[in-house]
C-alpha cells in the first residue's frame, strides 16, 4: 500500500482516483462478459469466493472498522519441521515396520533490528509541530502485520484470562505486539560527556572507539550489534567484559544468530522510567511492587517486567480509502497502528520538546531483571523516532487552524488571484503617479482576471515586461472562437495577444504551447510514441491514397483495347508532313513554355494553397482512418457483432503507442508534471493558511497539447494534418461514453478537470491523508457511476490540490453536504480523555459497535458517560458536569464496577488492565447499547476506539461564480455550461471533419478559353528553364545612427563601486584588456595560445580556391577578469588592416555582406570602412550590446564571437611579409561613490589587444 505523493514532476499517474473508480466498474463488466462469452447466465458460486477469506471485506465510504491485531502467518524467528513416515509392507507381516523420520530448520525473514523503507506511512503529531498534553503520539504502518511479526512476549500470550473468554477454541483478542511507542523529555534521554567515552575513561561504551555522539533531535547513539552486545557484557570471547549498562537483546536467544554488524540506533533512558515503563498494576489501578516481601521483610518473590499494558496499545484500521488524498490502485485500506500511552508535561507554560522512539520488546521479559539499579541505563533498539512541541493549553492547534482556513472562504476573496491589497496598492500608486483612470481600470481588470506582470526577454535579448496566467483562473474563460485564434502552429509566437490598451503582451498561451513542447520532447518515451504513431499514420494514409488514385487511373482490357485507335491515329499525324516541314509554326513553341498551373486547395480562411486536390482529399481521409484505426481499441472476442470503440481506460488499446501519447495528454489535463512556477505565477496566489478556487482556463491546456502534438512534424508547415487528426481523435474519445470491449455503456463521457481548489496550511501536513467528501446531487442520474473527486493529492508539504468536473452553480453538487474536508479514519489523533490536569482526568465514553448491526438513529448515542478521576488517592471518580452542573455520583452498579484510579500523575502514564476495564464497563453496563456490543474482554480496539479523538470536518459552501450575464443576450455563452452534459472539446477548423466529403476543395481552374498571347516571333525563345535570379551582396551595416563613441551613459546605484579616493588611483592604472582575441579562417582548427601565430593561405590568383573566405573571430572573457571596479561593457571593436601593402590581411574593397554574432544574440556587429590621412583603410567591426541601457556588466558576458563574411584575403608582399596585426580594443565605464564625502566619479577605460597573424602563399 504505497501511498506517497506526488509532486509537480515525477509522480504516479495523476489521474488514479478516476482509474480506481473505473477499475472497480471494469470488473462487474467484464464479469458478465465472460459469462455471455461461456454462455452463462451470470458468475459461479466458486467465482464469488474471496481469494484470500482471511482478508477484511471493504467497506463502504466514511466507515472504520477496528481490529485488536492481525497475526501474520508465522511470525519471524527459526522454525524446525519435523517429518515421520511409516513404511509397512502389505503383506509380510513378519517384518517390524520402518519409522522414518527428518527434521529441517528454516527461518522466517521479519523486521527485527531496523524497519523496511516506506512501511512507515504517517505520524502524529508531525514532525516538529505541536499539539496539547493529552495528546498520545502515535504511528501508522501501511503493513498492518507489522506489530506483531515478531513475538512480543513468550510469557504472557494469554492475557485475556480464562478459557471461558475464549469459547470454541478461538484464539485470543489480545495479542503483545513486539514493539512499542514511548515518549520521552530531553532529561531522560540525554548522556553525561563522561557517560559518551570509552570504557578505559570510565564511559558506558566498548574500547577501542573513541567518543561518541548522540543526536542532538532524537538523542540516538548509531552502534553496531557487536557493540551493543558487548556494553551488555557479551563480546563473543569466554571472559567478558562487565556490563555497562543493561541490554535485554542477547545474542542467540531464540535459536537465531545475530549478525554482530548490524548498525541500530540505540537510546539509553534512565532506570526510573524503564521502572514506570515496565511495572505492573492490578485491576483497580494500584501498582504492583517490583519485589514482594514478607511480614519479616524478606523477599519472598521478584517480579517480572509486565508487558500486557502494550497489548492495548497497538490496533489495525480497515477504512475505505475512495475519499483520501494520495489513495492509489492498490490500497486495501488496512493499517496498522501503535499509539502511546504517556501524556506530555503537565502545567505547562511554554512548549516543551518531546522525543518519540518505537522501540523493540525484544527480551525484556528474559533479560529484564526487577529490582532495577537506579544508577544503571537501559539500552533499546530504537526502530524509528521523531520530535513534536507539546503547547501550553492556550496554544493554536490544527483544529483552530482548519477553523481559520473555513472562515476565510468569502465572496471572491477566496479565488486564485493576488489578494485585494496588492490591487488596492497598486491602483493607488498609479493614482499618484497620474496614470489615466482608463489604464489603470485596464490593469486592475487584468489583475482580478488572475493576470501577473512577469519579466520577459525577447528573442532580440531586450527585457521587457508580459501578461501571464497559468492554467488555473479565477473566474472562468469561455472558449475562444476569433478567427485570429490559431488551430494549430509550430511557433508559439503565434499564440501571443498584445493588449491594445496597455501595450504590453500577453504570453499565457505562448507559454503554454512552448511548455507542451518541451515537456513533450523531454519524455523520451512519449516523443518516440508520437514519432512512431506520426510515421504510421503519414506512410498508411499516403499509401492509401495511392491505392485509390492508382484504382482510379487504372483500365480494364476491354478499355485499353479500345484506346488502342485513337493511339494509332495519334502517331499517324505526327509522321503526315513532307520532309523538312514543320508540323507546328515555330511561333507556336512557345506555349508549351507556359507553367502548370497549380491546383488549389482552399481552407476555411479563404486563403489558397497550391495542392493536387485530388491526391489531397485522398490523403487527408486516409490519415483520419489511420489515426482512427490507431485511436481504438482492441477488438473483442470472436463471435461479437462488429463495433467500433475508441480505446478509454477500460479497454484494450490497439496501438501501444496510441495508448501512451493519449495516457501522457489526459494525465496533462489532470496538471500532472507542469511546473509550479507555471501553475502559480506568484507567491501571493496562495499565502499560508488559505483556501483558493479556480477554473480550468481549456484554451491553455488546447495550446498546451498542440505544442506536445507538434513535435515530430517534417512534412506539413502550414496543415499538420496529422496533428489535426490527432486532437479529432482525442475529441471522440471525450464526446464517446465509456464503453467496455462487449459495448456494455457506463452512461456517462470521460471526466476531465475544470474546477478545483488549492489549500496552504499545516493542516494538510499534520493529515498527509486528509478525506474529501464532494457527493454527488441524490437526484442526480449519473450519482453513483461517476467519480466525485477526481484528482486530490498533496503536492508539497503543505499544499493540498483537489480536481472536479464540475463547475459552481451546477445542479450535480449536493445542495447540503457540497464539499466537507475532514480527518482520515487512520490518522485521527489520540487523546488521555477530553480535560486533563495536574488534579483531575475527564475522559468521555463514546458508544462502541461490535455488530454488523446498523443501529436506528433513535438508539444512537454519541457519549455512553463522562467520568472523572482525581489526583487523590482517597477519591472515587465521579459524573462529569454536563450544562453547568456540578459533577455527580455515578450510577451504583457502574461505581463499584469502575477502577479507582486509570492514571498515574507521577509518570504520566495511562494504568492497564484499569483503563481497559473501565472502558469495557462503561459499554457493558447501559443496557441500550448491549445488542450491539458483544465482547467478552476488554481489547485494544476498545481502548483504541475510546481514547480517538473526534473526527474535525470542515464543510465549505461552494463561491458563486465570479460573473454574471443576463440571460438570452450574446453574452450568455460566457457563462460556464454544465460540464457534465457538455463534454470536452479541442477546437478543431470547419473543414477537419470526420466526413472527407465536406472538406471543401476547389477544382482545377479551366484556362482553355483564355490561351496566352503569341509571342513576337522575331524575339527569341526563352530557355526551358530558369534559375533564379541570385540576390545582390549585402551590404555590411554601419555604426548606429547617433553612435558616441565617447558617450557615458548612466550606470544604476547597484553597479556602482564604493572606493575610497586613494584606491580608485591605484585601479585607475590597471585597466587591461578582459578579453582573449583567436583569429582564424573558417573550416579550419581552432588555435589556442600554445600554437604559433594563425596561417593564412593567399591562394594562387584564377584558380578554383580563389574566393572569398569567412573569417572567425573568436572574442571570449580571460579566465581571470578584473571584478572588483565592476566594469561595464560600452562597445568592443576588431580592427583589420586593409589595402594592397605587404601588412594589409583584406584586400579592398570589402565586398562582404558584413559580420554575424555566434552564439551570442545580445550583442550586434557593425561594420564600417575608415581612412586615415595617410590613405590606409581600416575594417572595423564594432560589437555594441543589444540593451536600452547602452550598458552591460562585464561578469555577465562570457564571449562575443562573430564572423566576417565575404573577405577577399590581400595576396600582395611576396612571399617574406611582416605578420599583419588584428587589433582589438575595449572601451569600458564605470563609476564610483566615495564612502568618505559621497563624491560621486566617473570613468571611462580603454584597452588594446593585438594579434599577429601570418599570410602564407600557396
Amino acid at each position: 500500500m504505497d501511498t506517497g505523493a506526488g509532486l509537480f514532476q515525477g509522480a504516479p499517474s495523476s489521474r488514479l482516483r478516476v482509474l480506481k473508480h473505473l477499475s472497480e466498474q471494469k470488473a462487474s463488466l467484464l464479469k458478465s462478459q465472460a459469462a455471455r462469452i461461456a454462455g452463462l447466465a451470470g458468475p459461479t458460486a466458486e467465482e464469488d469466493v474471496d481469494e484470500d477469506p482471511n482478508k477484511p471485506k471493504e467497506l463502504p465510504p466514511n466507515s472504520m472498522q477496528l481490529y485488536s491485531y492481525y497475526e501474520p502467518s508465522m511470525q519471524g524467528g527459526v522454525y524446525e519441521i519435523e517429518v515421520k513416515q511409516t513404511v509397512a509392507h502389505p503383506t509380510d507381516t513378519h517384518q517390524a515396520p520402518l519409522n522414518l523420520a527428518s527434521t529441517q530448520k528454516f527461518n522466517v525473514n521479519a523486521p527485527r533490528f531496523t524497519l523496511p523503507p516506506g512501511i512507515v506511512h504517517s505520524t502524529y503529531p508531525p514532525q516538529g509541530l505541536g499539539d496539547h498534553n493529552n495528546v498520545l503520539p502515535h504511528i501508522v504502518f501501511n503493513d498492518p502485520h507489522l506489530p506483531w511479526e515478531q513475538q512480543g512476549s513468550p510469557k504472557q500470550e494469554d492475557i485475556d484470562g480464562e478459557e471461558e473468554n475464549k469459547p470454541d477454541g478461538k484464539k485470543a483478542k489480545n495479542k503483545i505486539p513486539w514493539v512499542a511507542l514511548l515518549s520521552f523529555v530531553e532529561d531522560e534521554l540525554k548522556l553525561e560527556s563522561r557517560d559518551l567515552k570509552k570504557r578505559s575513561d570510565k564511559g558506558l561504551f566498548p574500547n577501542p572507539v573513541t567518543d561518541r555522539e548522540q543526536n542532538k533531535a532524537t538523542f540516538v547513539t548509531q552502534l553496531t550489534m557487536g557493540e551493543y552486545l558487548e556494553m551488555g557484557g557479551d563480546d563473543g570471547t569466554a571472559t567478558p567484559p562487565a556490563a555497562t549498562v543493561v541490554t535485554p537483546i542477547k545474542d542467540d536467544q531464540d535459536g537465531e544468530k545475530i549478525d554482530r554488524d548490524t548498525q541500530v540506533d540505540v537510546i539509553f533512558p534512565k532506570a526510573k522510567y524503564v521502572r514506570d515503563l515496565f511495572a505492573g498494576y492490578d485491576d483497580q489501578g494500584t501498582r504492583k511492587p517490583e519485589v514482594e516481601k514478607d511480614a519479616s521483610g524478606v523477599v519472598t518473590k521478584t517480579n517480572s517486567p509486565d508487558l500486557s499494558r502494550f497489548a492495548y496499545l497497538s490496533h489495525v484500521r480497515n477504512v475505505n480509502t475512495r475519499h483520501i488524498a494520495n489513495a492509489g490502485l492498490d490500497d486495501d485500506g488496512l493499517f496498522s497502528v501503535v499509539h502511546g500511552h504517556r501524556s506530555g508535561p503537565l502545567n505547562l507554560t511554554s512548549p516543551k520538546p518531546i522525543i518519540v522512539h518505537l522501540v523493540s520488546l525484544e527480551g525484556v521479559e528474559d533479560n529484564l531483571k526487577f529490582p532495577l539499579d537506579d544508577n544503571k541505563r537501559i539500552a533499546f533498539v530504537s526502530l524509528y523516532s521523531w520530535t513534536y512541541l507539546c503547547l501550553p493549553p492556550d496554544e493554536v492547534n490544527f483544529v483552530d487552524s482548519m477553523r481559520h482556513i473555513g472562515f476565510s472562504i468569502k465572496d471572491n476573496k477566496c479565488w486564485l488571484r493576488t489578494t485585494d491589497d496588492v490591487i488596492a496598492h497598486v491602483k493607488a500608486s498609479t493614482k499618484v503617479k497620474g496614470t489615466p483612470a482608463k489604464l489603470t481600470d485596464r490593469l486592475t481588470q487584468r489583475m482580478n482576471d488572475g493576470y501577473c506582470l512577469q519579466r520577459y526577454r525577447l528573442h532580440t535579448g531586450e527585457e521587457t515586461m508580459a501578461f501571464y496566467r497559468g492554467p488555473l483562473t479565477p473566474c472562468y474563460v469561455p472558449p475562444v472562437k476569433e478567427a485570429w485564434w490559431p488551430f494549430q502552429s509550430n511557433f508559439s509566437t503565434d499564440y501571443q495577444v498584445l493588449d491594445p490598451n496597455l501595450g504590453i503582451m500577453d504570453i499565457t498561451y505562448s507559454a503554454a504551447w512552448q511548455l507542451g513542447r518541451t515537456l513533450g520532447i523531454a519524455n523520451q518515451a512519449y516523443t518516440a510514441a508520437l514519432v512512431r504513431l506520426r510515421t504510421g499514420i503519414q506512410t498508411t494514409g499516403r499509401r492509401d491514397a495511392l491505392k485509390e488514385v492508382a484504382a482510379e487511373k487504372a483500365k480494364s482490357k476491354s478499355g485499353t483495347l479500345h484506346s488502342i485507335a485513337g493511339s494509332i491515329g495519334t502517331m499517324a499525324e505526327i509522321s503526315a508532313a513532307d520532309a523538312g516541314e514543320e508540323g507546328h509554326p515555330p511561333e507556336a513553341r512557345h506555349r508549351n513554355l507556359q507553367p502548370p498551373q497549380p491546383l488549389i486547395f482552399q481552407t476555411t480562411e479563404g486563403d489558397t494553397v497550391p495542392h493536387d486536390h485530388v491526391m489531397r482529399a485522398f490523403v487527408r481521409k486516409n490519415v483520419a482512418a489511420a489515426t482512427s484505426a490507431a485511436g481504438a481499441a482492441h477488438p473483442g472476442p470472436q463471435g461479437l457483432d462488429e463495433l467500433f470503440i475508441p480505446f478509454n481506460d477500460i479497454t484494450l488499446p490497439k496501438s501501444a503507442d496510441w495508448q501512451l501519447v493519449q495516457t501522457w495528454i489526459l494525465d496533462n489535463l489532470f496538471l500532472k508534471n507542469i511546473p509550479a512556477h507555471y501553475i502559480l505565477p506568484d507567491p501571493s496566489y496562495l499565502p499560508p493558511e488559505s483556501i483558493r478556487f479556480f477554473y480550468i482556463d481549456n484554451n491553455w491546456m488546447d495550446a498546451f497539447v498542440d505544442g506536445a502534438l507538434s513535435i515530430g512534424n517534417h512534412l506539413d508547415r502550414k496543415d499538420d494534418v496529422a496533428r489535426q487528426s490527432m486532437k479529432r481523435n482525442l475529441n471522440r474519445y471525450f464526446e464517446s461514453k465509456y464503453v467496455d470491449e462487449d459495448g456494455h455503456e457506463l452512461n456517462y463521457h470521460p471526466q476531465i478537470p475544470c474546477f478545483g481548489f488549492l489549500m496552504r496550511s499545516a493542516v494538510v501536513k499534520a493529515f498527509p491523508d486528509i478525506q474529501i467528501h464532494a457527493p454527488w446531487a441524490v437526484s442526480d442520474d449519473v450519482a453513483g457511476k461517476r467519480e466525485p473527486t477526481l484528482r486530490f493529492e498533496t503536492l508539497d508539504k503543505d499544499i493540498l490540490l483537489c480536481l472536479f468536473d464540475r463547475m459552481p452553480g451546477s445542479p450535480h453538487w449536493d445542495p447540503t453536504d457540497q464539499i466537507t474536508l475532514s480527518q482520515p479514519p487512520h490518522q485521527q489523533c489520540f487523546s488521555i480523555g477530553t480535560n486533563l490536569a495536574a488534579g483531575s482526568l475527564e475522559v468521555e465514553f463514546p458508544a462502541v459497535y461490535t455488530t454488523t448491526d446498523n443501529p436506528p438513529e433513535g438508539e444512537r448515542y454519541d457519549a455512553l458517560r463522562i467520568v472523572k478521576w482525581f489526583n487523590s488517592p482517597g477519591k472515587a471518580p465521579m459524573e462529569a458536569a454536563t450544562k453547568g452542573d456540578t459533577d455527580s455520583e455515578l450510577p451504583a452498579e457502574l461505581k463499584s464496577a469502575l477502577p479507582k484510579a486509570v492514571f498515574d500523575w507521577d509518570s504520566r502514564m495511562l494504568v492497564f488492565p484499569a483503563f481497559s476495564a473501565a472502558a469495557y464497563e462503561a459499554e457493558t453496563k447501559p443496557q441500550p447499547t448491549m445488542k450491539y456490543f458483544d465482547e467478552s474482554v476488554p481489547t485494544s480496539a476498545l481502548v483504541g476506539t475510546v481514547l480517538t479523538s473526534h473526527i474535525s470536518k470542515m464543510k465549505i459552501e461552494l463561491p458563486p461564480t465570479t460573473r454574471t450575464f443576463p440571460a438570452g443576450t450574446a453574452e450568455e455563452d460566457k457563462l460556464p455550461p454544465d460540464s457534465v452534459l457538455v463534454p470536452r472539446h479541442i477546437r478543431l477548423p470547419k473543414d477537419d471533419s470526420d466526413n472527407p466529403d465536406d472538406w471543401v476543395v476547389v477544382d482545377r481552374p479551366d484556362t482553355s478559353s483564355s490561351p496566352p498571347p503569341d509571342p513576337d516571333p522575331n524575339k527569341p525563345a526563352p530557355p526551358p528553364h530558369q534559375s533564379p535570379p541570385s540576390l545582390p551582396p549585402g551590404k555590411p551595416t554601419g555604426l548606429p545612427k547617433g553612435f558616441n563613441p565617447s558617450a557615458s551613459p548612466p550606470i544604476s546605484d547597484g553597479e556602482t563601486t564604493h572606493l575610497r579616493a586613494n584606491e580608485n588611483a591605484l585601479l585607475n592604472k590597471g585597466i587591461t584588456s578582459q578579453f582573449e582575441l583567436v583569429i582564424f579562417p573558417l573550416g579550419t582548427p581552432t588555435p589556442s595560445s600554445a600554437r604559433p601565430p594563425v596561417k593564412f593561405t593567399i591562394p594562387k590568383p584564377d584558380t578554383v580556391a580563389d574566393h572569398a573566405i569567412d573569417i572567425v573571430v573568436g572574442v571570449r572573457l580571460s579566465k581571470k577578469p578584473i571584478t572588483l571596479q565592476n566594469l561595464q561593457l560600452f562597445s568592443v571593436e576588431v580592427r583589420f588592416p586593409m589595402g594592397g601593402k605587404a601588412t594589409d590581411l583584406i584586400a579592398s574593397p570589402y565586398q562582404g555582406s558584413g559580420g554575424r554574432m555566434l552564439s551570442n544574440p545580445r550583442f550586434n556587429a557593425h561594420c564600417n570602412v575608415e581612412k586615415d590621412g595617410k590613405g590606409q583603410e581600416t575594417l572595423v567591426f564594432t560589437l555594441i550590446p543589444r540593451t536600452t541601457a547602452r550598458l552591460v556588466p562585464l561578469r555577465n558576458v562570457g564571449e562575443i564571437s562573430f564572423v566576417v563574411n565575404q573577405a577577399r584575403l590581400n595576396g600582395n608582399g611576396g612571399r617574406v611579409v611582416p605578420g599583419p596585426a588584428v587589433v582589438m580594443r575595449e572601451n569600458y565605464r564605470r563609476q564610483n561613490r566615495d564612502p568618505d564625502n559621497g563624491v560621486v566619479t566617473r570613468f571611462s577605460h580603454d584597452a588594446s589587444n593585438p594579434v599577429v597573424v601570418e599570410k602564407v602563399f600557396a
